[in-house]
C-alpha cells in the first residue's frame, strides 16, 4: 500500500497531484481547438472533466498533503464546458459550411449526386 507524500518540513507548499497539471492541459487544448482547428480536439474535453474531478476528490480526501486543486479544478471545469460544446459544434460546423454556399444537389438530367458551389 502507497502512502501519500508527506508535505516538506519547513512549511512549503505540498506537491501537486500528478493529474492536475494534465486535466489542465487537456482541457485547453479541447477549448483552444475551438478556435485553432474548428474544435477537432474537443474530443479531449471529457477525459479532462473525469481527470480532473478524479484529482479534486483525490486532493480534498489526502488531508493537505496534495495540492493543485485548482490547476485540476481548472482542468475540471474547462472539461464540462467543452464536453457541453461537443453537440453544438457538431451542429454548428455542417450548419456553418451549409450557410456559406456548399451545398449538395442532385441533377435531374444526369441523375447523379454533386457536390459543389452553388452559383
Amino acid at each position: 500500500m502507497t502512502h501519500p507524500p508527506v508535505p516538506p518540513a519547513w512549511g512549503g507548499p505540498p506537491p501537486k497531484h500528478p493529474q492536475a497539471v494534465t486535466s489542465l492541459i487537456l482541457g485547453a487544448v479541447g477549448i483552444g481547438s475551438i478556435l485553432m482547428c474548428c474544435g477537432l480536439l474537443l474530443f479531449l474535453s471529457p477525459f479532462a472533466w473525469a481527470k480532473g474531478a478524479r484529482a479534486v476528490r483525490e486532493i480534498d480526501a489526502s488531508g493537505g498533503s496534495l495540492g493543485g486543486r485548482s490547476d485540476a479544478n481548472a482542468g475540471r471545469v474547462m472539461g464540462k464546458v467543452g464536453t457541453f460544446l461537443i453537440p453544438v459544434m457538431l451542429v454548428a460546423l455542417p450548419a456553418y459550411v451549409f450557410l456559406m454556399g456548399w451545398d449538395v444537389f442532385w441533377t435531374v438530367e444526369d441523375g447523379h449526386f454533386r457536390w459543389g458551389w452553388v452559383d
